[in-house]
């Protein structure tokens, strides 16, 4: 058996210490849970092409979090023609299941209710969103990840606030 290279090494150790990361993150920046392994391989083949870019006092988190955001946008964008097509997911009919089957439906429509907000919102704002709040990178190493000023970052997680805050009063106002 050949022993890996150092660049398979370095990938290999990517993915573990970030494949969890990195997924959550294009889930939350709209990747659609169909083409969630796609564009998971892709974020990592672009890290193995990328590989010998990486700075070396550079936070890892933040280099696979913009990686992943450039590779969402690229789904989304693929997609954009085919949503229209798409069919809505079906809402879980009435159960009489337990409690804790009960709570986890609850659960899901949560999630499906948050991803429908985070829809609403521009790409970049999202971004900068998810990354800072969501997934808790510093937002000075969030405004590095996407090429931007740092008071720009600041901007675009504000109006992201803004605009959240108006999607749930809508929500709310609609039950």
């Amino acid at each position: 058996m050949v022993a890996p290279s150092k660049d398979e090494s370095f990938v290999a150790k990517m993915f573990a210490d970030f494949g969890t990361y990195a997924w959550r993150l294009l889930r939350y920046l709209g990747v659609p849970e169909a083409d969630l392994e796609d564009a998971l391989q892709e974020v990592f083949l672009v890290v193995h092409r990328k590989r010998s870019q990486v700075r070396p006092n550079s936070s890892h988190r933040a280099w696979i979090g913009a990686i992943a955001t450039r590779v969402a946008a690229d789904v989304r964008r693929k997609r954009g023609r085919r949503r229209a097509r798409e069919l809505p997911m079906a809402v879980p009919p009435e159960s009489t299941e337990s409690p804790s089957a009960h709570a986890r439906i609850e659960l899901e429509e949560a999630r499906h209710r948050m991803l429908r907000a985070l829809d609403t919102l521009k790409a970049e704002q999202r971004m900068v969103f998810v990354m800072h709040v969501v997934e808790e990178i510093p937002i000075k190493d969030v405004a590095e990840a996407l090429g931007c000023a740092l008071p720009t970052a600041y901007y675009r997680l504000e109006r992201a606030r803004e605009a959240l805050r108006a999607a749930v009063q809508d929500t709310m106002e609609e039950r």
